[in-house]
C-alpha cells in the first residue's frame, strides 16, 4: 500500500470509530483492535431484540457515505 492509501485507511477507520463512539452509551466500550477490527463491549441489555436493533444501527453506521473533500 502507498503512503496516501495508508493515511486514508487510518483517516476512515477513525472516522467509523468516531460514529460508533457517538451511537453508543458511555457505559458500552468500543476499541480498535488494530487493523480494520472493533469490538463492542455492550451492556445491560436482556432481549434478543434490542441486540438486533444495535447489531442494524452498526451496519447503517459503517455504511453511511464518507465524502473526500
Amino acid at each position: 500500500m502507498t503512503p496516501l492509501a495508508i493515511r486514508l485507511e487510518i483517516w476512515v477507520l477513525k472516522i467509523i470509530g468516531k460514529r460508533l463512539k457517538e451511537n453508543f452509551r458511555k457505559v458500552d466500550v468500543i476499541a480498535r483492535f488494530g487493523g480494520d477490527e472493533f469490538g463492542i463491549l455492550i451492556t445491560t441489555y436482556t432481549r434478543f431484540e434490542d441486540i438486533s436493533q444495535i447489531l442494524t444501527k452498526i451496519i447503517q453506521l459503517i455504511e453511511e457515505p464518507i465524502h473526500i473533500n
